[in-house]
Protein backbone atom coordinates (compact mmCIF):
# COMPACT_ATOMS: atom_id res chain seq x y z
CA UNK A 1 0.00 0.00 0.00
CA UNK A 2 2.77 2.46 0.82
CA UNK A 3 4.77 1.74 -2.56
CA UNK A 4 1.26 2.22 -4.24
CA UNK A 5 0.75 5.24 -2.65
CA UNK A 6 4.34 6.96 -2.61
CA UNK A 7 4.01 6.16 -6.79
CA UNK A 8 0.71 7.85 -7.46
CA UNK A 9 2.13 10.70 -5.01
CA UNK A 10 5.66 11.62 -5.45
CA UNK A 11 5.95 11.11 -9.03
CA UNK A 12 2.84 13.03 -10.36
CA UNK A 13 3.75 15.58 -7.98
CA UNK A 14 7.25 15.51 -8.54
CA UNK A 15 8.28 15.39 -5.10
CA UNK A 16 11.94 15.26 -4.20
CA UNK A 17 13.76 11.55 -2.13
CA UNK A 18 10.91 8.81 -3.74
CA UNK A 19 12.61 6.27 -1.19
CA UNK A 20 12.83 8.38 1.69
CA UNK A 21 9.10 9.30 1.15
CA UNK A 22 8.02 5.48 0.76
CA UNK A 23 10.00 4.40 3.93
CA UNK A 24 8.36 7.46 6.06
CA UNK A 25 5.39 6.48 4.38
CA UNK A 26 6.00 2.95 5.43
CA UNK A 27 7.08 3.75 8.65
CA UNK A 28 4.29 5.53 9.43
CA UNK A 29 1.66 3.18 8.54
CA UNK A 30 3.47 0.88 11.12
CA UNK A 31 3.38 3.03 13.84
CA UNK A 32 -0.21 3.84 13.15
CA UNK A 33 -1.35 0.42 12.67
CA UNK A 34 0.81 -0.49 16.10
CA UNK A 35 -0.70 2.39 17.69
CA UNK A 36 -4.32 1.15 16.50
CA UNK A 37 -3.99 -2.18 18.31
CA UNK A 38 -2.24 -0.90 21.36
CA UNK A 39 -5.29 1.27 22.10
CA UNK A 40 -8.02 -1.21 20.94
CA UNK A 41 -6.71 -3.61 23.03
CA UNK A 42 -6.82 -1.73 26.08
CA UNK A 43 -10.65 -1.18 26.31
CA UNK A 44 -13.71 -3.37 26.19
CA UNK A 45 -14.76 -3.13 23.05
CA UNK A 46 -12.23 -2.26 20.18
CA UNK A 47 -14.33 0.03 18.27
CA UNK A 48 -14.55 2.13 20.96
CA UNK A 49 -10.68 2.15 21.27
CA UNK A 50 -9.81 2.69 17.60
CA UNK A 51 -12.33 6.03 17.94
CA UNK A 52 -10.19 6.85 20.96
CA UNK A 53 -6.91 6.31 19.06
CA UNK A 54 -8.07 8.55 16.32
CA UNK A 55 -9.03 11.19 18.88
CA UNK A 56 -5.86 11.10 19.67
CA UNK A 57 -4.22 10.78 16.15
CA UNK A 58 -6.40 14.30 15.64
CA UNK A 59 -5.08 16.05 18.55
CA UNK A 60 -1.14 14.57 17.60
CA UNK A 61 -2.19 16.30 14.41
CA UNK A 62 -2.87 19.78 15.67
CA UNK A 63 0.30 19.56 17.27
CA UNK A 64 2.59 18.41 15.20
CA UNK A 65 4.01 21.81 13.60
CA UNK A 66 1.62 22.10 10.46
CA UNK A 67 -1.19 24.12 11.67
CA UNK A 68 0.65 25.93 14.10
CA UNK A 69 4.41 26.14 14.28
CA UNK A 70 6.49 24.90 17.03
CA UNK A 71 7.11 28.11 18.92
CA UNK A 72 3.62 29.40 18.59
CA UNK A 73 2.21 26.66 20.36
CA UNK A 74 1.21 27.23 23.72
CA UNK A 75 3.33 25.86 26.51
CA UNK A 76 0.65 23.98 28.30
CA UNK A 77 0.18 22.18 24.99
CA UNK A 78 3.84 21.98 23.69
CA UNK A 79 3.99 17.85 25.53
CA UNK A 80 1.55 17.19 23.14
CA UNK A 81 4.74 18.28 19.83
CA UNK A 82 7.20 16.10 21.84
CA UNK A 83 5.00 13.11 22.24
CA UNK A 84 3.27 13.26 18.51
CA UNK A 85 5.02 10.63 15.99
CA UNK A 86 3.37 13.35 13.56
CA UNK A 87 5.91 15.58 13.99
CA UNK A 88 8.84 13.59 13.44
CA UNK A 89 6.52 12.16 10.18
CA UNK A 90 6.45 15.83 8.90
CA UNK A 91 9.90 16.38 10.14
CA UNK A 92 11.26 14.08 7.54
CA UNK A 93 9.03 14.85 4.90
CA UNK A 94 10.10 18.47 4.96
CA UNK A 95 13.52 18.03 4.96
CA UNK A 96 13.35 15.26 2.43
CA UNK A 97 11.49 17.86 0.40
CA UNK A 98 12.85 21.96 1.18
CA UNK A 99 16.65 20.72 1.87
CA UNK A 100 17.94 20.26 -1.59
CA UNK A 101 16.16 22.95 -2.79
CA UNK A 102 18.49 25.62 -4.00
CA UNK A 103 15.51 28.12 -5.63
CA UNK A 104 12.00 27.80 -6.06
CA UNK A 105 10.77 27.40 -9.45
CA UNK A 106 8.32 30.25 -9.60
CA UNK A 107 5.87 28.32 -11.93
CA UNK A 108 5.40 25.74 -9.49
CA UNK A 109 5.53 27.46 -5.85
CA UNK A 110 4.19 30.54 -6.81
CA UNK A 111 5.86 33.66 -7.75
CA UNK A 112 8.08 34.29 -4.21
CA UNK A 113 11.37 33.20 -5.13
CA UNK A 114 13.41 31.75 -2.02
CA UNK A 115 15.13 28.46 -1.27
CA UNK A 116 14.46 25.49 0.68
CA UNK A 117 16.56 26.16 3.76
CA UNK A 118 14.10 29.29 4.34
CA UNK A 119 11.10 27.03 4.45
CA UNK A 120 12.73 24.95 7.13
CA UNK A 121 13.83 27.84 8.85
CA UNK A 122 10.10 29.37 9.03
CA UNK A 123 9.54 25.40 10.42
CA UNK A 124 12.83 25.85 12.74
CA UNK A 125 13.93 22.74 11.19
CA UNK A 126 16.90 24.05 9.33
CA UNK A 127 19.20 22.44 11.95
CA UNK A 128 17.69 18.96 11.75
CA UNK A 129 18.02 15.91 10.19
CA UNK A 130 16.16 13.31 8.46
CA UNK A 131 17.86 10.78 11.79
CA UNK A 132 16.06 12.88 13.97
CA UNK A 133 12.49 11.78 12.46
CA UNK A 134 13.09 8.64 11.64
CA UNK A 135 14.70 6.80 14.98
CA UNK A 136 11.63 8.87 17.15
CA UNK A 137 9.68 7.14 14.15
CA UNK A 138 11.28 3.32 14.66
CA UNK A 139 10.80 4.08 18.34
CA UNK A 140 7.70 4.35 18.54
CA UNK A 141 6.72 1.68 16.32
CA UNK A 142 8.76 -0.71 18.29
CA UNK A 143 7.34 0.56 21.76
CA UNK A 144 3.44 0.47 20.51
CA UNK A 145 4.23 -3.55 18.91
CA UNK A 146 5.95 -4.65 22.55
CA UNK A 147 3.61 -2.79 24.94
CA UNK A 148 0.18 -4.16 22.43
CA UNK A 149 2.35 -8.02 23.27
CA UNK A 150 2.55 -7.14 26.88
CA UNK A 151 -1.43 -6.33 27.06
CA UNK A 152 -2.00 -9.19 24.58
CA UNK A 153 -0.48 -11.43 27.04
CA UNK A 154 -1.58 -10.05 30.26
CA UNK A 155 -4.75 -8.78 29.76
CA UNK A 156 -6.24 -11.24 26.75
CA UNK A 157 -4.60 -14.42 28.32
CA UNK A 158 -5.46 -14.06 32.14
CA UNK A 159 -1.50 -14.86 33.04
CA UNK A 160 -0.58 -12.82 35.98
Amino acid sequence: MAFVCSIIIVLPAQLNGFWVYLATLFSSLLMAEAFMFLVASLVPHYIIGIVGASGLFGFFMLCCGFFIVQHDIPAFLLWGYYIAPHTYIFRIFMINEFKSINEFDSTRYGEEKDDGMAVLEFYHMDHQDMANGFIPLLGYVGLFNILFAVVLHYRHTGVQ
